[in-house]
């Protein structure tokens, strides 16, 4: 099997929760708020923003940006036309320390007034998963080649629409001399139901006329072959991650790409989808520190137990060593109906570079090598079944695992200190274990942020 069916294999076999928002109430202690308080503020309403230089600024960029690439016409409405509501979005972007770098304001469409048939028809829209992405990241550690990152501005609307869409006028900039007139969509915009999937036709539009060959099972997964030499492209929305056993051919890549699309390199990669990525000689190191550092007494009294754990194990992530074994290794477990509240199940994942799938249910290894179709089994979705093509196609092996022995527990069950740290001690350092070349940054950059902190 080439090495490119194996990676796109792989991404489809194994399939990122919301970040929740914090609310400030009224009668909320000063001590339990999370942040800095001096952050600056995001407007409630429209009203807020146009008293705000700084906000007028950020939405006529939203608007110059509009007019560059031609996404909309003013016209009068049809007879017989509902137009579209707008709203704007204030967001203030934070870089990956949390410090903010710059006010984003976005005209959103009110999707939820669209009619299926007449605003829209086909919606769907390829995007990679998390698991994926990880995967790919194993494979550039495997191949000992630097993964980089680009970011594409105001991504949908390079989509073009298909159907005829009217939205009303911006709040604060309506045209004085025409006030009932509205906007006509050539371009679409963010909150549109077929938003992604029209971004995602023009991408691959670009990608594939530019000698790219899409997955044939990963579909937001590229590649492009240059002699010996071969570029992965992986596709999340607006971030593209990319690397190449030929760096030229990544300098040619970001050619090809700011000469359709306005878009920032940002590099090589280092925070993606939550992740930190520190990448480097002898391997790739894949971390949440961010996520694990410095929490105040209020936090520890709420969830002492996380947060144990949490500042017990800042040392723990994923190390993907140079030229390790690419040859995958999985663990899966299910904790069907395990939640005494609300009965919801849970379903994990490990997963080892290191040929099996190793299982500790009998019925679904029953379920995935009989052939036989059972009635009872339709509500299992697509790609669980593809794993069963896979089984009986030889393409992958299932093997029974004592439970006491299946690492995915780890991602399924709560388990006192000695059965997590039994489990935790089964995995191989190498992998999980923050490595001696990572440690010396990692802790350097501890001390860093604790003393830019403190002054």
């Amino acid at each position: 099997m080439m090495f490119t069916d194996s990676i796109e294999l792989l991404c489809s076999i194994w399939l990122c929760p919301e970040v929740a928002s914090i609310k400030e109430l009224k009668d909320h202690p000063v001590i339990n708020i999370i942040g800095n308080l001096q952050d600056r503020v995001e407007p409630k309403n429209v009203e807020m923003s146009l008293s705000d230089n700084n906000w007028i600024e950020a939405m006529q960029e939203e608007l110059a940006q509009f007019d560059k690439l031609k996404v909309w016409n003013l016209v009068d409405l049809p007879k017989g036309v509902y137009p579209i509501g707008t709203k704007w979005v204030f967001k203030c972007k934070k870089d990956d320390r949390g410090v903010v770098v710059r006010n984003k304001a976005r005209l959103v469409v009110q999707g939820f007034n669209q009619q299926e048939g007449i605003d829209y028809t086909k919606v769907y829209a390829h995007v990679a998963r998390l698991e994926a992405i990880r995967l790919f990241l194993a494979f550039a550690s495997y191949k000992g080649f630097k993964v980089f990152q680009l970011d594409v501005k105001s991504v949908f609307l390079y989509g073009k629409v298909k159907e005829e869409v009217y939205v009303c006028q911006p709040r604060g900039f309506e045209d004085p001399l025409n006030p009932n007139r509205v906007f006509k969509l050539y371009k679409a915009l963010y909150g549109l139901h077929q938003a992604p999937r029209a971004w995602y036709e023009t991408l691959s539009a670009h990608l594939l006329a530019n000698d790219f060959v899409r997955g044939k099972i990963d579909s937001t997964l590229f590649i492009k072959k240059s002699g010996g030499d071969y570029l992965l492209v992986h596709i999340y929305v607006d971030d593209i991650i990319f690397g190449s056993t030929n760096e030229g051919l990544c300098k040619d890549f970001e050619s090809v790409m700011k000469s359709k699309f306005e878009m920032s390199a940002m590099g090589e990669l280092s925070f993606f989808l939550g992740l930190q990525v520190n990448q480097k000689e002898d391997g790739f190191f894949i971390h949440q520190s961010k996520f694990q550092a410095k929490p105040k007494e209020s936090h520890l009294i709420a969830v002492k137990r996380i947060f144990r754990y949490l500042k017990g194990k800042q040392r723990l992530g994923l190390w993907y060593p140079h030229g390790s074994n690419f040859d995958s290794n999985a663990y899966t477990d299910s904790d069907f109906g395990g939640c005494c509240l609300d009965r919801k199940s849970t379903t994990g994942g490990c997963q080892f570079l290191g040929t099996p799938m190793l299982i500790d249910n009998n019925a679904t290894m029953s379920i995935t090598n009989n052939p036989v179709k059972h009635s009872k089994t339709k509500h299992i979705e697509i790609r669980y079944h593809f794993i069963r093509d896979c089984a009986e196609k030889r393409l992958i092996e299932l093997v029974k695992v004592h439970t006491d022995d299946n690492f995915a527990d780890l991602f399924t069950k709560a388990f006192d200190r000695t059965r997590f740290e039994f489990l935790i001690k089964m995995i191989d350092n190498s992998w999980i274990l923050i490595p001696e070349s990572v440690d010396s940054h990692y802790t350097a950059n501890s001390l860093e942020s604790s003393d830019s902190e403190s002054s």
